[in-house]
């Protein structure tokens, strides 16, 4: 992975894994909240670290990302390739009113907030609902 890649990763700046564009790309995936700004997430691999956290609105593409992830503040919003294609091979906590779609978990589903929302996620863990009015 090269630096750039793992600077995108952790949302310094954004990073086109289709075509290896760095910055704004012309056209940007549509995605349901695609007026929302998109952050083009790399390929998260175990030298990069055990655990990441994403940025408000995140766009995870086809692979295996290592890792617990956290969407620590309210509303942020993370999206798979789709489930059989974007695998996060650890826990997934999600905060007040965040949204994840399209991917699968390894580990636990663990809302640790209220209202939160997820669609297509298939989760091979438990799915620990901590908040209410929870959606999964």
């Amino acid at each position: 992975m090269k630096l750039h890649q793992v600077w995108a990763s952790l949302g310094l700046f954004t990073f086109c894994t289709a075509c290896g564009t760095v910055g704004e790309h012309a056209s940007p995936p549509e995605l349901e909240f695609a007026a929302a700004p998109m952050v083009e997430t790399a390929s998260v691999e175990d030298e990069v670290a055990a655990s990441f956290t994403l940025q408000q609105h995140s766009r995870l593409g086809a692979g295996t990302f290592v890792g617990d992830v956290w969407l620590e503040q309210p509303r942020m919003e993370l999206a798979g390739a789709g489930a059989e294609q974007t695998v996060i091979d650890g826990n997934l906590t999600l905060a007040s009113q965040c949204r994840v779609e399209h991917l699968t978990v390894t580990g636990d589903l663990i809302f640790a907030g209220n209202n939160a929302r997820a669609v297509d996620v298939r989760c091979l863990g438990q799915v620990l609902d901590y908040g209410t009015c929870n959606r999964h």
